[in-house]
């Protein structure tokens, strides 16, 4: 085998650019958790929107953004943003493919109908999350 050949079945890194931009994405994660952490809600809001306006963002922080969007939609009061990031994360946590990534986005879903007095299908949703 020549060099050539060689360097074509060597497996890439993902180089600095990739590095960087989940470098930036870890630091919008800790951003927008440390508002929700504080009341902020609504900047927290802002700053996991602005966080999943990223094209290249993981899925896996993806998952984490839309679950600390919907928990401060739902502590602001703001139940049908936070639903629709619910349903966002049970689509996303079907392309991440993990029990993991499932039974978070059900977890945040059970959350929400139970707060919606929906209490049979939060119990069938948490139930189906410890399940996993």
């Amino acid at each position: 085998m020549n060099d050539r050949a060689r360097r074509r079945q060597r497996p890439r890194s993902a180089g600095p650019a990739a590095a960087g931009a989940a470098q930036a994405a870890q630091r919008a994660v800790d951003e927008a958790r440390a508002l929700a952490w504080a009341g902020r809600r609504e900047e927290a809001i802002e700053a996991c929107s602005r966080a999943l306006g990223n094209d290249s963002l993981p899925a896996e922080l993806q998952l984490v953004l839309l679950d600390l969007r919907a928990e401060s939609a739902e502590a602001a009061g703001r139940l049908a943003a936070a639903q629709a990031d619910a349903e966002a994360m049970l689509a996303l946590a079907g392309s991440i493919g993990t029990p993991a990534a499932r039974a978070a986005a059900l977890g945040r879903q059970a959350v929400l109908l139970m707060r919606a007095a929906r209490l049979p299908p939060s119990l069938q949703a948490a139930a189906t999350a410890l399940r996993l």
